[in-house]
Parts: structure tokens; C-alpha cells; sequence
């Protein structure tokens, strides 16, 4: 399946410069609109997560469908979330039905948590999870927070029916508050929900 090409990375151009980030921004936006998810899968989670209904999402701009009681994402090996942590995992999903989980990197604050893990740049790391062959669009995403006692160990611990200690969030479609670091933190947030 086709894929966008993006612009090779110059060396003349300095990495945080005006010019790249605006480009950044450009393909990050394209990426989110041809590989995005068109109606919400109410996603759950249990140890796992899955949809609930029928979600209907697009790769390259062609529509593909998502069956209900979908269980694609598995958190097994992932990162465990330390006490007084805040982690956000984003659930990917290509054409042929696989499920991809692409976690962040947890921060003390919900507004730090970043993907610096896949891009240096929030915008390229859009790009770099939605844009890997062959192709991948986020159906949601999960947001856990741990008190100062707790410890989340993913594909152990239930993210349903959270102990004390442990706030889970569920998120349908893209949660475009990863972003915002670089965007500002206006209230609303621009590409939330996108």
C-alpha cells in the first residue's frame, strides 16, 4: 500500500529549525487525516485491549473495517509504569487487522508525557507510527497514572476495574495532546479526539 513519502532530512538545516517543524507539522496533519480512524471502536481493556463495535478507519486514504469484540493490542513486555508516573499507549491498527501498541515516554506530569522514544520531534514521531509500512491508524489510546504507591506492569496488571492506586483512561481515536508540547497548551486542545 502506498505510503507518503516525506522529505529526506537535510544536514543543512538546523534540527529545531522553522522550516523542518513546519514541515513536520504538514506531514503529521496528512498522516492523521488519510490514516486516521473514521467512527470510535469504544475501545476496552482488560489485561489486553480491544474494540467493542465495529470501527471503520482508513490506511492511504482506502477504508478498512475493524470487526466489534476486536482484541488486537497486547501490552505484554512493555514498560512498567513507576509510582507517581503518567504513560500514554497508543493503539495502531494496519490493513490486514494487526494490532500495534507504541508507548510513550512517562513523565511525573500528564502534559510531559512525550514519544521521544520514537521521534525527537512530536510531530515526525506522528509520522513515524502512522507512516511505518505498511501503513497504521490509531484506533485510541489508554493514559494510565500510578499514585506514589503503585506500580502498572503491562500485560500483568487489569487496566479494567483499576486497583487503588492506578487511574486508567480510555481514549477513542488519536489523542492529539502529545503533541501540544510543541503546538502550546491552549485549552481546548487543537487535534484532541482528531
Amino acid at each position: 500500500m502506498p505510503q507518503l513519502t516525506i522529505i529526506p532530512e537535510r544536514d543543512d538545516l538546523p534540527r529545531g529549525g522553522a522550516s523542518r517543524s513546519v514541515a513536520a507539522l504538514t506531514a503529521a496533519i496528512t498522516m492523521l487525516t488519510v490514516n486516521r480512524a473514521m467512527s470510535t471502536g469504544k475501545v476496552a481493556a482488560t489485561v489486553t485491549a480491544g474494540t467493542t463495535v465495529q470501527c471503520l478507519f482508513t490506511i492511504g486514504g482506502q477504508f478498512f473495517e475493524l470487526p466489534p469484540n476486536a482484541a488486537l493490542w497486547d501490552f505484554t513486555g512493555l514498560t512498567p509504569v513507576i509510582p507517581s508516573m503518567f504513560q500514554k499507549y497508543f493503539l495502531l491498527v494496519n490493513a490486514e487487522l494487526v494490532g500495534r501498541v507504541v508507548e510513550a515516554v512517562q513523565a511525573p506530569e500528564p502534559q510531559l508525557v512525550q514519544l521521544t522514544n520514537v521521534a525527537f520531534n512530536p510531530y515526525e514521531a506522528v509520522v513515524e507510527m502512522l507512516n511505518l509500512e505498511p501503513g497504521w491508524a490509531c484506533i485510541g489510546g489508554i493514559g494510565v497514572a500510578t499514585d506514589t504507591l503503585t506500580t502498572f506492569t503491562p500485560g500483568v496488571d487489569a487496566l479494567v476495574s483499576a486497583p487503588p492506586g492506578l487511574e486508567v483512561t480510555i481514549i477513542d481515536g488519536f489523542d492529539g495532546t502529545i503533541m501540544l508540547p510543541v503546538v502550546g497548551t491552549q485549552a481546548p486542545p487543537v487535534l484532541a479526539g482528531f
